[in-house]
């Protein structure tokens, strides 16, 4: 929740979101994607300081996995 509560709360969302539909490439779409997702976790921990860092950067990472993996290691 706090992950889409990150989403709303960007002020640069749009302008990623337009950059993302004009994208050049498969690899630029894929940047700006996940940056888009960075900047909603990075909202999300400052909701959550109780929470271990440990275990939200665990969360964090697997979430993010699909966007820093070429295409190719996610289909072998």
């Amino acid at each position: 929740m706090a992950h889409e509560l990150g989403h709303a709360a960007d002020g640069d969302l749009e302008r990623l979101s337009a950059a993302m539909d004009m994208g050049r490439s498969p690899a630029d779409i894929r940047r700006i994607a996940l940056r888009i997702e960075e900047n909603a976790w990075a909202y999300a921990v400052s909701l959550l300081p109780e929470i271990e860092d440990a275990f939200i950067q665990a969360i964090i990472n697997e979430s993010l996995r699909a966007y820093r993996e070429p295409d190719e290691a996610r289909t072998a």
